[in-house]
């Protein structure tokens, strides 16, 4: 299923325009910006000139070159060959010393825009080191981590037969990051890599990491920060994505809201969409409906029989399988519901896997 839906994917990656797929690295908002800033001052600056001309010459090439910065260019041919006719200005001290100083003004601003990609570039260029690897100066990602409150909810539901039987889990209060792990923030911990499928970078969320490889990065921002950072527990991430909610979604059982929330198969159309764009849920949580599936701690078990009632990770069993929730944003809104779990291989690599973080309190 995971595979299919990756191909899918992929696939349609190839037919679909991609919205404001141009995600711009800093060097890449540099030049967008100084080239529109330089574009515009060399036409100011070319104006300028035209007029310092125009005030420094005789009437006739007045004439001349107030025509040519109205841009009336058959007018100016005339007209120049008629103050030809009548004087040479070429080597006027005048008109020499207006020109020199457009021209250095203009050689000025061309420098210094060099100058400042030539810093951007430096300050944020990757670096070779040992046998080939890849490094780059990066900063640690900030996540911004919601306080949810702690409290007992039902957790599972009998719709499905991996969500049963449906029993009382306590929950203690927790951190959660708002969003999903993004391209950006992984790429700004993990040497400038970006693993995903697509490479928006950006707010688009971060894919095709397994399982090890989210707690990889999990490992080293507990080592820049110096937290203890971890995935949610499945009974964790699921009171999370229900916030209070005793219903099918966060905000209950109308579906006819569920695209209000959610990125899925009736609105996604294969078209990758950045985190946050949708209405949060009360914890003020994104996307913990569709968009990406999201890895948790646990292991999987194909039902709850056994299963702790603390909150905690179930950890006993197959280590190879873990537990993925929120379902795929190819998904329908029945595998969408707070409730909805699958598995999939810790080392699986798809489209539609990321994850999002959380600590104790």
């Amino acid at each position: 299923m995971l595979n299919k839906n990756f191909w899918m994917v992929r696939t349609a990656e190839r037919g679909y325009p991609f919205e404001d797929f141009r995600e711009k690295s800093l060097i890449s908002i540099g030049w967008g910006r100084v080239g529109v800033t330089m574009r515009f001052l060399i036409f100011v600056l070319t104006a300028i000139s035209i007029w310092a001309n125009a005030l420094a010459a005789e009437p006739n090439n007045q004439q001349v070159l107030l025509a040519q910065a109205n841009f009336q260019e058959h007018t100016a041919q005339k007209m120049v060959e008629i103050a030809n006719s009548k004087r040479d200005r070429s080597s006027d001290p005048d008109y020499i010393a207006a020109k020199e100083g457009v021209v250095n003004t203009l050689l000025s601003f061309v420098v210094f825009c060099y100058l400042y990609l030539g810093y951007t570039y430096i300050t944020n260029r990757p670096t070779g080191f040992g046998n080939g690897a890849i490094s780059t100066r990066h900063k640690t990602p900030k996540h911004e981590m919601i306080k949810i409150p702690g409290g007992t909810f039902e957790m599972g539901t009998d719709i499905f037969r991996n969500t049963k039987p449906v029993r009382q889990v306590t929950v203690r209060a927790f951190m959660l990051s708002n969003i999903v792990v993004t391209q950006e923030q992984w790429s700004s911990l993990m040497n400038g890599d970006n693993p995903s499928s697509n490479q928006e970078g950006g707010d688009h969320p971060v894919n095709c990491v397994s399982w090890h490889e989210a707690q990889a990065y999990i490992t080293k921002l507990n080592e820049k920060t110096g937290k203890q950072y971890r995935l949610p527990t499945e009974a964790e991430w699921e009171y999370a994505a229900r916030a209070g909610s005793g219903g099918r979604w966060c905000f209950g059982d109308e579906e006819s809201q569920l695209g209000d929330f959610a990125w899925y198969q009736a609105n996604y159309h294969y078209i990758r969409r950045k985190v946050g764009q949708k209405k949060p849920n009360s914890f003020a949580l994104y996307d913990m409906h569709g968009l990406i599936q999201e890895w948790v701690q646990d292991v999987w078990h194909s039902n709850y029989k056994d299963a702790p009632h603390d909150g905690t990770a179930r950890t006993a069993g197959n280590q190879t399988k873990r537990v993925i929730r929120g379902g795929p944003p190819s998904g329908d809104a029945k595998s969408l519901c707070s409730a909805s779990r699958n598995h999939a291989s810790a080392e699986m690599k798809a489209s539609d896997i990321g994850f999002r973080i959380a600590h104790s309190c």
